[in-house]
């Protein structure tokens, strides 16, 4: 309540003293980027062939330059990206090119000597079993010289900022932290606030020092004490954790307490639910109602492909996550798995296509050809086929600037697309009406003052209000139209089960499809009592997947089990509830 007022005295004191400006620093822009790509700096990519397509390639392709894929082609965007993180991999991090010009720092410790015999030989095989065995705790762990290391993160920054441009686009800092315990999926990709002159003080936190996220925070904190800078986490590829992503016990075994729910809320604010090894939303299993629940699934165990049980899907999906953090939130008074939703193309050819018809796979053994869709990744790692041309992240940023877009993350006014740049805006509150939705500024100026966008906590009602949700979308240009617009709800009823339902707000009433939707919904099964959040999905007409434009490329046959079409979508960071309007809940 007190949240309710302090926004409503605000926002008389803006109307009587600046009316003229009331509305016009509200407006925000909508900018198009990726968080994770790799370049020839990770030691995965090297190693699985991108040896020549290092940061510097990666920004040129994202701000729309020609450039050489590895296999020779001339690969380009249609469109433009705004930003770009290139999150290369902390562990060993530049080491190849270390290898390839013999640097004299790796001469300075017995493992970078004995990489470079190995290197000079001929074979990476031995350098690359090791390198599996100390990720995996198989072997005892050996570092870089700390030279070595501070030249590579140095490097990296140079390329940041040589191509980072200030309203124009945005070359985000970060890395990949990318802790897999016994093959288990824990990564995150960390991402900075701040320009190389602070990032540069400490170097990437890696896996090799620990892989238990707690340590990762920890570190995070003592960066930004240290430099009074800001730095977030994005966990990714829960789908193939065995489990372990959102599992209600630490990694040390021992179960959530208030501390850890608030650390993990504060350092984790983001989850990339769509990337190229599929789809985390949710499972079919998971939610047997919903139609589409079964989008680019991967049942692929873990990074190993061991074999995966039912019960660990539900730790490894967004939905359920989300709703298991609503009881968390009641046991320990804050919600650890209070996330919004971003996307990322986790592209290891530094390459960031979203795109099905441009799709430049992930490593240089899924680059377009006409083995592709019947080949494997590496030895035997995964049907190619299985990859998703996906996905991208949007924001909405005051301006194209590190600080803005950061601030914008953080604060989960974000959304995730498997591909097509679908504009959205999510706004919830209990005062909007059905002629808001037909004003033509609206959305642009009005709905953000009235309400709460995504990522955002709804006051308490009043007067035992309804909740209110206007929601608008409009077709990529590029892309086809939009067929579906659905609120997808998750409650924690007082009975301590969670539900969730799945709530169709506009369909196209022809198969072609709309190019827009203005919406407005009301929950009126809302229960003032419940915790509870909501997002948007909205869903275009079917379309072709990338299997279907490389088998007219090439003229292939594409197995039964490989997917021809593709309905490509977007999601809403959620907006959340609590019966006690605790926005830290």
């Amino acid at each position: 309540m007190k949240d309710f007022y302090k926004k409503l005295l605000c926002f008389v004191i803006t109307l009587l003293l600046f009316p003229q400006n009331l509305f016009a620093e509200n407006e925000k822009k909508l900018l198009w980027g990726d968080l994770h790509v790799h370049s020839n700096f990770s030691f995965d990519a090297y190693s699985f062939g991108n040896t020549t397509l290092g940061p510097d390639v990666a920004y040129e392709f994202a701000k729309g330059l020609p450039v050489r894929a590895p296999n020779g082609e001339l690969a380009q965007l249609a469109t433009p990206l705004d930003f770009l993180l290139v999150a290369d991999h902390a562990e060993y991090l530049g080491l190849f090119l270390g290898l390839e010009r013999n640097d004299p720092n790796l001469r300075t410790s017995g493992l970078g000597q004995r990489w470079l015999n190995y290197f000079k030989s001929g074979t990476q095989s031995p350098i690359s079993r090791e390198y599996v065995q100390m990720i995996e705790r198989q072997k005892n762990i050996e570092l870089l010289p700390e030279a070595f290391n501070t030249s590579a993160w140095s490097q990296l920054l140079e390329f940041a900022d040589r191509y980072n441009e200030p309203g124009v686009f945005s070359a985000l800092i970060g890395f990949e932290w990318t802790s897999m315990i016994d093959g288990d999926n824990l990564h995150r990709v960390v991402v900075y606030g701040d320009g190389s002159e602070k990032a540069k003080r400490m170097l990437p936190y890696s896996a090799l020092n620990s892989p238990d996220p707690e340590d990762l925070w920890s570190f995070m904190g003592e960066y930004e004490k240290l430099t009074g800078g800001q730095v977030i986490a994005i966990p990714h590829n829960g789908n193939v954790s065995n489990g372990v992503m959102f599992s209600d016990k630490r990694v040390d075994g021992r179960d959530f307490d208030a501390s850890y729910s608030a650390a993990r809320q504060r350092w984790e604010p983001l989850y990339e639910v769509s990337q190229v090894k599929g789809d985390a939303e949710s499972h079919p299993y998971l939610s047997p109602n919903d139609e589409y629940a079964d989008f680019e699934t991967w049942d692929q165990g873990n990074l190993r492909m061991e074999p995966k049980s039912l019960e660990m899907l539900e730790g490894e999906y967004a939905r359920p996550a989300l709703k298991n953090g609503l009881l968390l939130s009641e046991k320990y008074g804050v919600n650890p798995f209070k996330f919004g939703l971003v996307g990322g193309t986790d592209t290891h050819n530094a390459l960031s296509t979203a795109d099905d018809e441009n799709f430049y796979g992930k490593f240089v053994d899924s680059l377009p050809s006409a083995e592709r869709t019947s080949s494997t990744l590496g030895d035997r790692l995964w049907d190619n086929w299985r990859l998703s041309a996906s996905g991208y992240t949007a924001v909405w940023a005051s301006q194209n600037t590190r600080e803005a877009i950061f601030e914008a993350l953080k604060n989960k006014e974000v959304y995730t697309s498997t591909g097509p740049r679908i504009l959205l805006k999510f706004y919830g509150g209990w005062d909007y009406e059905e002629e808001h939705i037909l004003q033509t500024d609206f959305f642009n100026k009005k709905a953000q003052v009235i309400g709460v966008p995504m990522g955002g906590d709804l006051d308490a009602p009043l007067n035992d209000k309804k909740p209110k949700f206007v929601v608008k979308v409009s077709k990529d240009p590029k892309s086809q139209n939009i067929e579906i617009v659905q609120i997808v709800k998750g409650w924690a009823d007082n009975t301590g089960e969670v539900k969730e339902k799945v709530f169709t707000i506009g369909k196209s009433e022809n198969k072609s499809g709309s190019k827009n939707f203005n919406l407005i919904w009301t929950d009126k099964e809302f229960n003032e009592n419940e915790r509870s959040f909501y997002y948007v999905r909205a869903l275009e007409v079917p379309s072709k997947r990338w299997t279907s434009f490389d088998q007219d490329r090439f003229g292939v046959d594409l197995s039964s089990e490989t997917p021809k079409y593709i309905r490509e979508r977007v999601y809403s960071s959620p907006i959340w509830y609590s019966p006690n309007s605790q926005s830290s809940d």
